[in-house]
């Protein structure tokens, strides 16, 4: 029997779809519980955030890990300023680090 090599891919395709639906290794795209359209779901969590108390939107941005650019740039000049001081330290000799 010839096969073309745009059947064989296909019927490759088919298999190697067949073994991944028996291992479970497939996952409907998009998840019914994700958004959609990424740009819709940002917005409305900057709406949300927009409507939330300064307080409130702290908690939250610390909660996920993020910082303002002044917090973090004042964390990134103590770690940029340790770090020389170590440097320092270790070239005298008496780093403890």
């Amino acid at each position: 029997m010839n096969m073309s090599e745009e059947q064989l891919r296909a019927i490759c395709r088919e298999e190697i779809n067949r073994v991944l639906v028996d291992l479970e290794l497939t996952m409907p795209y998009p998840l019914a519980a994700e958004p959609i359209n990424e740009t819709q779901a940002s917005s409305q969590l900057i709406k949300a955030l927009s409507k939330a108390s300064p307080q409130e939107r702290q908690k939250v941005c610390n909660h996920f890990g993020f910082y303002s650019r002044n917090a973090l740039g004042s964390q990134i000049t103590k770690n940029v300023l340790r770090n020389i001081s170590n440097i320092n330290l270790a070239q005298k000799g008496s780093f403890e680090g």
